[in-house]
């Protein structure tokens, strides 16, 4: 429900009148000196174990460490939260701080700056362990821009990893094969795709952070010199 609310808002057709932006999506790294986070978590309905994952990398894009595993979900939102928790425990446990937490679910990002009833348990289980921390911030991006932890979700859906906990998670200390290209891609900076967006989806998207969209002007957010090959009305 939380991703079709989602989706519904960042293609609102309510007024015809509405601009729309185009905007042009990428990878972006932190700032001198962080770390990134970027998480997934994977969600079917019917499906008990599905894949959640992450991977840390600093702020020239060099990976730092990956992990994966599979999951008993209950809902969309309770596996990206589950995602964010398993990350921030592994950024405790190898010092991986100042940290950005980079998600493409707007709704997890919501629910830990204003609590959920239904997933609270959840969010104050990873509040408790951001209050341990003081350089830490949540940021959004697309899905396109967040594809490597995309791709690591899927390998543990697809792959059963019974042997691992969420004490002790699948890690890879350097990158598997099968996200190595896109891994690239970010890393020089490529542009992964393109969608047009409503000015008030821009706006909703800029205050969660969103780095594509950091311009002041919102009107003006779908001005970059990259170009991609394909545009998508998301």
């Amino acid at each position: 429900m939380g991703q079709a609310r989602e989706f519904l808002f960042l293609n609102s057709k309510d007024d015809p009148l509405q601009t729309k932006i185009s905007i042009n999506i990428t990878w972006h790294a932190p700032q001198k000196y962080w770390y990134k986070l970027n998480i997934d978590g994977a969600y079917k309905n019917g499906a008990k174990n599905l894949g959640l994952g992450g991977v840390f990398t600093d702020h020239i894009g060099t990976w730092i460490i990956g992990f994966q595993r599979q999951h008993t979900t209950i809902s969309p939102l309770h596996t990206e939260l589950q995602a964010i928790y398993d990350g921030l425990l592994l950024a405790i446990k190898f010092k991986l701080f100042p940290l950005e937490v980079e998600t493409d679910s707007t709704e997890a990002i919501n629910a830990i700056q204003r609590d959920h009833l239904v997933c609270s348990n959840i969010v104050h289980a990873c509040r408790s362990l951001m209050h341990q921390q003081k350089d830490l911030r949540f940021r959004h991006n697309f899905r396109k821009g967040n594809h490597v932890a995309h791709l690591r979700t899927k390998d543990a859906t697809i792959n059963n990893f019974k042997q691992f906990s969420l004490d002790n998670p699948k890690l890879h200390a350097i990158p598997p094969l099968f996200v190595k290209q896109q891994l690239t891609m970010e890393q020089n900076g490529a542009c992964l795709f393109a969608k047009s967006l409503p000015t008030t989806a821009c706006n909703m998207l800029r205050t969660l952070g969103n780095q594509n969209i950091a311009c002041d002007n919102p009107s003006m957010c779908g001005n970059f010199s990259t170009t991609c090959n394909k545009v998508n009305d998301f």
